[in-house]
C-alpha cells in the first residue's frame, strides 16, 4: 500500500485536503482504489517471485532433494542478502555447510557476490544477495 501511495502522493494530498472538507466518500474512495491497485501489483509480484522459484529449482535439478542448497532456496525469498553464518543460523547448519549451499546456488547465478565493506576493522563477511530478485522488487517497488 505504501509503494502505491508514494507512486501518488498528488492524490494522497488532495484526499486529505477533502477529508478536511468533509468529502469523506472521495477519501475513502482514493484509498478504497490504492488498496485494490496495491493488492493487484502484489499479485503480479507472488506470481512472478514463484515462477522465478520454480526456474530456480530446475537450476538445481542435478542438487540432492534433501541438500541445504535446496533448503536456502526457502529462505532466498524472505532474506535478499544473506551471509554463511546468517544462513548457518537460519537453516540450523554449519558455517562449511551454509558456505556450500551459498556457493552452489552462486555456482547456478541464484546468488551472487555483494561488494559491501562494513566499517569494523576485523575481517568482513561476504555477503551473498539474489540480485534477479532485487532487480523484480525494486522494479515493482518505484
Amino acid at each position: 500500500m505504501s509503494v502505491v501511495i508514494a507512486r501518488d502522493t498528488g492524490g494522497y494530498l488532495s484526499g486529505l485536503t477533502r477529508w478536511r472538507r468533509g468529502d469523506v466518500a472521495g477519501w475513502v474512495g482514493w484509498v478504497a482504489e490504492a488498496i485494490s491497485r496495491s493488492a493487484e501489483q502484489v499479485v503480479d509480484l507472488i506470481a512472478y517471485v514463484d515462477d522465478l522459484r520454480r526456474r530456480w529449482e530446475t537450476l538445481l535439478c542435478d542438487v540432492r532433494a534433501d541438500a541445504t542448497a535446496r533448503r536456502l532456496l526457502d529462505v532466498v525469498p524472505q532474506h535478499l542478502v544473506v551471509t554463511a553464518p546468517m544462513v548457518a543460523d537460519l537453516l540450523g547448519v554449519s558455517a562449511p555447510t551454509a558456505r556450500g549451499a551459498i556457493e552452489t546456488l552462486a555456482a547456478r547465478g541464484i546468488l551472487e557476490p555483494l561488494d559491501f565493506r562494513p566499517v569494523t576493522p576485523e575481517r568482513p563477511a561476504q555477503w551473498w544477495m539474489a540480485g534477479e530478485l532485487i532487480s523484480v522488487v525494486t522494479r515493482w517497488s518505484r
